[in-house]
């Protein structure tokens, strides 16, 4: 298993769009670091504790495309027939979808945490010469790590759904048509027909599991932890989906 989930990071670190958003991704966060230093106000100064919310907020944004890389590595695997090839060289249809699954989350995690330091490197500048380390404790940097850990977590759970729906799909299209339809058009349907129904929904559950803070609602309460599970258990039962669907279809 560690053999073959090797080959598959490989083939995740070799995906084009993988490579264009990690050059987009370093232009992008170069440039807002150079117009946050020239844009700072000195009387206004950036407090260093502001990064608490900066990072985990940024990390939450790329949520999206996360799905995306999630959703078009499997579907490329689909289109290009490289699934075929896979289950020549190892026959185990289940280790194989967990193996690309895997390697899906964990390229992802860890692009991610790379992201969360060069967002902090490219306010470095504007932190020493224009920033404030008032409020700079213990606490702070439990609250930062907690936040940082968060949205991790949340941008690899967006993978794992895109490749969820890609494989039950077989293709792209079918990820990002199913969470846009989902996001865009269901999910708003549902609040204003079914308001007490909101804490259920994923978007909302997203939104309590990032922010950090227990939600109150006229209908119900949701804390972290309840938020995290129950992500935890619509994405495991899209995994197990896809992989029973995986293990018995016809992969020419």
């Amino acid at each position: 298993m560690k053999r073959l989930l090797i080959v598959e990071i490989k083939r995740m670190l070799a995906r084009r769009l993988l490579r264009v958003f990690a050059i987009l991704a370093v232009i992008g966060v170069a440039l807002a670091g150079v117009l946050a230093y020239v844009n700072a106000d000195s009387e206004t100064p950036f407090r260093i504790t502001d990064l608490s919310w900066i990072i985990p907020a940024t990390n939450g944004q790329l949520s999206i495309v996360m799905f995306l890389l999630g959703a078009s590595f499997i579907g490329a695997e689909w289109r290009s027939g490289s699934i075929t090839t896979s289950l020549t060289w190892e026959p185990r249809r289940v280790r194989v979808f967990f193996a690309k699954s895997f390697a899906c989350v964990l390229v992802v995690s860890a692009m991610i945490l790379a992201v969360s330091l060069l967002v902090g490197l490219a306010l470095l500048p504007m932190m020493l010469f224009k920033g404030s380390t008032e409020g700079v404790d213990a606490a702070w940097m439990a609250e930062l790590a907690g936040g940082t850990l968060r949205s991790v977590a949340l941008t690899a759970f967006a993978a794992g759904l895109g490749f969820s729906i890609g494989s039950i799909g077989r293709n792209t299209a079918a990820a990002l048509g199913t969470g846009f339809i989902y996001l865009a058009v269901i999910e708003g349907l549902l609040r204003s027909w079914r308001p007490g129904w909101a804490m259920w929904l994923l978007g909302d559950n997203a939104g309590v599991f990032l922010s950090g803070e227990r939600q109150e609602t006229l209908y119900a309460s949701r804390s972290i932890l309840e938020a995290g599970l129950i992500m935890l258990c619509y994405l495991s039962a899209l995994l197990l989906a896809g992989v029973i669907l995986f293990k018995k279809r016809d992969v020419t």
